[in-house]
């Protein structure tokens, strides 16, 4: 029972973590003057800081939530396959050091292969790649593994 407890926590946290934040990315971005999707004029700078409009900005996070949820249904498969993999190297006593690293760089390289798979469809551009890749690192590394490299508390 703890394991599927385990492993739904994960599956939440990757969720928060990687798709919120990358999510969260999408709905800002704009703010900056950045147009992370777009296949006409193409994704990048296309407007000054805080030029969008109130009604702009709230189409642009209603679409860009439906675009989490859409990809969240394809990020739970990619949790699951990271869990399975790590836990599996926690079993066989692989150096907790080594678990960070191979769980951070799989994490980050799942993570924005998922999002530019999935981002096709809304011509994404290569700063939300980045931004999920680096969300998928910092799941990996301080996340998911069970015996984490920083420092934890004594009893």
């Amino acid at each position: 029972m703890n394991v599927i407890i385990d492993f739904l926590k994960i599956i939440g946290k990757y969720l928060l973590l990687v798709v919120g934040g990358t999510t969260l990315f999408l709905i800002l971005s704009p703010v900056a003057g950045y147009v992370p999707y777009s296949d006409r004029p193409g994704p990048g700078w296309h407007g000054k800081p805080f030029e969008i409009t109130w009604r702009g900005f709230l189409g642009n996070a209603g679409d860009m939530l439906g675009f989490g949820i859409f990809l969240s249904l394809y990020a739970v498969f990619s949790a699951a396959i990271l869990y399975i993999l790590v836990r599996l190297l926690e079993k066989f006593c692989v150096h907790k050091v080594a678990v960070a690293a191979i769980s951070a760089i799989l994490s980050g390289l799942l993570s924005s292969y998922i999002l530019a798979a999935i981002g096709w469809y809304i011509a994404i551009g290569f700063a939300a790649i980045i931004v999920s890749l680096i969300l998928g690192i910092i799941f990996g590394v301080f996340v998911l593994p069970k015996n984490r490299i920083i420092a934890q508390k004594a009893p």
